[in-house]
């Protein structure tokens, strides 16, 4: 039982962790391209 919990919270953290860098490399490619916007 104990070790279905465990699986299950490395499971889900993984699955957040992904969500989490996922949507920090969409923000640094948006900040990206307004930059170069600007700079034209």
């Amino acid at each position: 039982m104990l070790a279905l919990i465990f699986t299950y919270l490395l499971h889900y953290g993984m699955l957040h962790i992904k969500q989490k860098a996922s949507f920090l490399f969409h923000q640094l490619r948006s900040v990206h391209i307004i930059k170069n916007i600007f700079e034209y």
